[in-house]
């Protein structure tokens, strides 16, 4: 009763939803943004997200992208009416990002993966964060060193690492 045939919720699951807002106490101001933010949670990840190469779902950042883009719903409800944990948002892609990780999984590991990361720095710069990647500029001017100097570059990092 509360779905239509693709699964989303119907106007009755909205109102389920709404109703629930109300007999939490969210304030008027916030009520359609609980709805909004609660339909993307029980709704969950749609059939078409992207997925790896095992066919797995990559990770979903919908309620992620949503809190970000409503910091007072996420101050004044999410933290401040229902006291949930507070949420790291430092390693969420922007929406901008996404669709390049996407696409970036999709090429061969090695160059072709490296030259994307080199033409979209702000990818290259959130997978640094996200998943400790070394910064592709790095990674480049690694490679051209000769095996002596990568060895003196190592024991430099090992002598800084004992310091």
């Amino acid at each position: 009763m509360r779905r239509d045939a693709n699964g989303k919720l119907n106007e009755f699951g909205r109102a389920e939803i709404e109703r629930d807002a109300y007999k939490k106490f969210v304030p008027e101001k916030y009520v359609a943004r609980y709805v909004d933010f609660n339909m993307l949670i029980t709704e969950g990840i749609p059939a078409d997200w992207p997925k790896d190469s095992k066919g797995n779902n990559l990770t979903w950042y919908e309620d992620d992208w949503y809190l970000m883009e409503h910091p007072a719903f996420y101050e004044d409800i999410y933290l401040g009416l229902f006291k949930l944990e507070k949420r790291d948002f430092s390693k969420v892609p922007s929406r901008t990002v996404w669709p390049k990780y996407v696409q970036y999984l999709d090429l061969v590991e090695g160059k072709p993966r490296d030259d994307f990361r080199l033409k979209n720095r702000d990818l290259d710069a959130w997978g640094h964060k996200a998943f400790g990647w070394e910064p592709i500029e790095e990674k480049r001017r690694r490679a051209h060193l000769s095996p002596a100097e990568k060895r003196k570059q190592e024991l430099k990092e090992i002598e800084e690492l004992l310091k």
